[in-house]
């Protein structure tokens, strides 16, 4: 009851009551047509509405080649005052963690087979997953505008500013802090809850996890796919390139080296869970880190530097490893040693899972 309580605080403070009892109206079809006979204003479709919308935040208007252009406010985030992507990660980590709480029988009607939580479950454990994306933006990120040159200057006048080192930092924190154990584990209640897939249910439109304990729920695996939306995210080509050059205009800007470190500290450095599910769960994103580090620094496409402090991150890796004697340790050790002797090519590797479609046709990962 606390968490729904939480739950509906979350809902109830992003909302003005007082604009929704003034939208809110009830009456009959009578009154309606008065209404619109007053005001016809009342009878505009949903795409007028929408244009009112954006309508409602300002425009600018500025020239180009000739032509003039229009600027609408509204696609520069002005609601909630321009939210950085930071705090809204950091809101929806928090709206997912009371939705877990909450999840269980209650969450698919009655005579559904219980194998279709699995189906329920999955947009709610990825439920921050575009926001992650939004906040490694932030991570090598510019401010930048489409500007031209006009007699009086550059318009608009900003043009490219890169996001301040503190805004950088808070989005590596935030982007960190998804790849806990915690934030990473699915409840034991919620497990005893998910059969294998019933005849019939679990229809091909519907998202699924892809599982490596089929026919069964697979809480590693799904883990994994969490975890590896901010691995890549992070360890993307260009961004990593971005950090160095950035780092080099301003010392205080995360480098790609400090974002390598970090990503080792969070997951290898951390102290080993209290129990064996939580451990597997640490092993698994371990795993995904350094399956991460290879692919990157085996991309001839990324920067010689880029690719260096990939390396340097699998150097460091291995040598933790060395006071570690669990069979994982040692594999990773031998897969890293291969790796950096460059038989990497007839050494074949296990596929990482791939994460459920969600991204829009088209899109580029974060970039």
């Amino acid at each position: 009851m606390p968490e729904s309580i939480n739950l509906l605080k979350l809902v109830t403070n992003r909302l003005d009551q007082e604009k929704f009892r003034h939208q809110h109206w009830e009456g009959t079809f009578q009154d309606y047509l008065e209404i619109v006979s007053k005001n016809p204003r009342v009878a505009r479709n949903s795409f007028q509405r929408v244009f009112d919308m954006i309508l409602g935040y300002g425009f600018e208007k500025y020239t180009l080649f000739k032509a003039d252009i229009v600027k609408y406010n509204f696609f520069s985030d002005p609601i909630d005052n321009g939210s950085d992507a930071v705090a809204t990660l950091k809101h929806e980590m928090e709206v997912r963690r009371i939705g877990l709480s909450n999840f269980g029988l209650t969450s698919i009607p009655v005579g559904t087979p219980l194998s279709e939580l699995e189906l329920k479950l999955l947009p709610l454990y990825l439920h921050h997953r575009y926001q992650a994306v939004a906040a490694a933006k932030s991570v090598g990120g510019v401010y930048f505008t489409y500007a031209v040159r006009t007699a009086s200057g550059a318009n608009p006048s900003r043009v490219a500013d890169v996001v301040p080192a503190p805004a950088q930092k808070a989005a590596l924190q935030a982007l960190l802090d998804t790849l806990t154990v915690d934030a990473l584990r699915i409840p034991e209640r919620i497990l005893a809850l998910l059969p294998p897939t019933a005849s019939g249910y679990g229809g091909a439109t519907a998202e699924s996890f892809d599982k490596r304990t089929s026919p069964t729920f697979d809480p590693i695996g799904a883990a994994t796919i969490a975890a590896d939306i901010t691995l890549t995210a992070l360890l993307q080509p260009q961004r990593a390139a971005r950090t160095i050059e950035q780092h080099g205009r301003d010392a205080a800007v995360p480098a790609f080296g400090d974002i390598v470190s970090a990503l080792v500290q969070r997951t290898w450095s951390a102290a080993p869970a209290a129990d064996g599910y939580g451990r597997a769960i640490q092993e698994a994103v371990q795993s995904q880190l350094v399956q991460r580090l290879m692919d990157l620094a085996a991309d001839t496409s990324a920067s010689s530097q880029v690719r260096a402090q990939a390396s340097a991150g699998l150097r460091r890796i291995k040598a933790l490893t060395g006071a570690q004697a669990s069979a994982h340790a040692a594999a990773t050790r031998e897969d890293i040693t291969r790796f950096l002797a460059r038989p990497a090519d007839p050494f074949k590797k296990t596929d990482p899972l791939p994460t459920p479609a969600g991204e829009p046709i088209g899109g580029k990962g974060g970039r």
